[in-house]
């Protein structure tokens, strides 16, 4: 299963996405804009790295993958489906920004990502991609225990710190300041009302967890394509039963809409 699964999770909202509070339900816009906000600009996790002024794209660019690999020891390379350089906040009088994908040569199914801002500010999400296969050992065995088949995402990016080598699964599981993002594959050409006994399904089951939890659907020729997305606080409910079959489409509709203007704006994997 988990070559079938390694397509998918290039979709990798990776762990840093994010934005959202659990102290209160998340609303739709939050949800559809984690997916955009691969790594954020709004988080305080930054590290100074002194000696460092880097200001052009060029220079962000190597100097990021210099000190991703002295980080980690490992090699990594940019993946440009999503990629942004921009003045911070789009204010031209505000420093430049460089916020992109990466993944380690050594396994290209470890989407992470990294957020840059000029002279010597850098903020990764690795340290928590790279405990993925842990977590997808552990939670992959009660997706097939439901009759359910999905990919998995750690979204990590209310962590404060790095997590630590010897992390446990079920630590980035349980620990309340991270997100586990589930996504199902599904016809994007198909009708959605179609697929809602299969969210209905995937939400009769999630709703038993006790872990943070996002869901969503993806297009099957195209992780990064997301057709909808629910989160576990949204309008305070517990259960699938409290989600008209209309809710369920409205959200359908909104993520698809997002999702088509995410692309045409930062996604430059033909460049």
């Amino acid at each position: 299963m988990k070559k079938t699964l390694i397509f998918i999770i290039a979709i990798l909202c990776c762990t840093f996405i994010t934005g959202c509070s659990k102290s209160k339900p998340s609303k739709v816009m939050d949800i559809a804009e984690d997916v955009a906000e691969y790594v954020s600009d709004k988080t305080s996790s930054y590290t100074k790295v002194k000696n460092v002024n880097v200001h052009t794209e060029d220079e962000m660019l190597e100097f990021a993958l210099s000190y991703l690999e002295e980080k980690y020891g490992e090699e990594f390379v940019i993946d440009k489906s999503f990629y942004k350089y921009k003045h911070k906040n789009g204010h031209e009088d505000a420093p430049m920004v460089l916020n992109a994908r990466v993944r380690p040569v050594s396994d290209d199914s470890l989407v992470a990502a990294f957020y840059l801002e000029e002279p010597n500010l850098i903020r990764d999400n690795y340290s928590a991609v790279s405990h993925l296969h842990e977590v997808e050992d552990v939670l992959f065995l009660e997706f097939e225990e439901h009759g359910l088949e999905g990919t998995i995402i750690i979204d990590a990016s209310s962590l404060d710190e790095d997590l630590d080598e010897d992390v446990t699964a079920e630590d980035i599981i349980y620990n309340d300041k991270i997100d586990i993002k589930i996504y199902q594959p599904v016809n994007k050409d198909g009708e959605m009302e179609d697929n809602l006994p299969l969210i209905r399904k995937w939400l009769d089951y999630l709703y038993t967890c006790d872990y943070n939890w996002d869901f969503g659907l993806v297009a099957e020729d195209d992780s990064d394509y997301i057709l909808f997305q629910i989160n576990k606080f949204d309008h305070g409910y517990n259960s699938s039963a409290e989600w008209s079959d209309k809710e369920l489409l409205d959200r359908a509709e909104f993520a698809e809409l997002t999702t088509k203007k995410r692309k045409e704006k930062y996604d430059k994997s033909d460049e």
